[in-house]
Order: structure tokens, then C-alpha cells, then sequence
């Protein structure tokens, strides 16, 4: 599956994680950026723009975007989802609350373990 396949509400749900995960850690780096044009790029400008609005006009809070994101079914589109924000919050140092999301969203999802952060202990 392609970012180009993922419906409306999909790609508000897509849309919502990646603006989770790069706002965490109050810096947008360099690598963030390059991800997110490529974001753009896969799903065209228009409908990126249209999922950015209906995401900013749909959540008030990252707990309303958490709970959208996991209304999301198709099991690819899940997948994809989480992939894209996953190498998002790679592409510089995972911070704490990246791994929170992405460690929780993986397991509400059922899906396969792709990122372990190691224990900072």
C-alpha cells in the first residue's frame, strides 16, 4: 500500500500522528522536514493541505488525536500509518514521548514490534 491509497480519514489520522510526533520533542529538525515532504510529495499537495485543515479544525487536544487515530480499521493502512510516523520520530533521536505514542499506538494496533527503545537505565 502507497500513502496515495490511504482514504480521507486516514490521512487526517496520518496527518495528526505525524504533527505528534514531531512536535514532541519542541524542535523540528532537518531529517523531520525531509520526511514530511516526502509526506507531501506521496500524497499531493492538496490532499496533505486538506489533512492538515481537518486535522487542526478536528482536535483539540493530542488525547482527541489519539483517540481518532485509533478508530483507523484497515489493517495496511494501519501499518503504513505507523511506519511513516515511526521514521519521523527516527530520523534524529527518539525522544521519550515519541516512544510512548508509537510504543502504545503499536499495541492498541496489534501490531509487529519495529522500535524498542532501549532502557535507559
Amino acid at each position: 500500500m502507497e500513502l496515495n491509497e490511504l482514504t480521507t480519514e486516514e490521512r487526517v489520522a496520518l496527518v495528526a500522528l505525524l504533527e505528534m510526533v514531531v512536535a514532541a520533542d519542541r524542535d523540528v529538525s532537518y531529517e523531520e522536514l525531509a520526511q514530511i515532504k516526502r509526506v507531501v510529495h506521496a500524497l499531493g499537495d492538496r490532499a496533505y493541505r486538506a489533512a492538515v485543515i481537518a486535522a487542526d479544525e478536528r482536535f483539540e487536544s493530542n488525547n482527541a488525536a489519539r483517540a481518532f487515530i485509533a478508530t483507523i480499521e484497515r489493517p495496511e493502512a494501519r501499518e503504513l500509518i505507523y511506519e511513516t510516523a515511526l521514521e519521523a520520530a527516527v530520523a534524529q533521536s527518539v525522544t521519550d514521548s515519541e516512544s510512548e505514542l508509537l510504543t502504545s499506538l503499536q499495541k492498541q494496533w496489534n501490531l509487529p514490534v519495529r522500535f524498542e527503545r532501549p532502557d535507559s537505565t
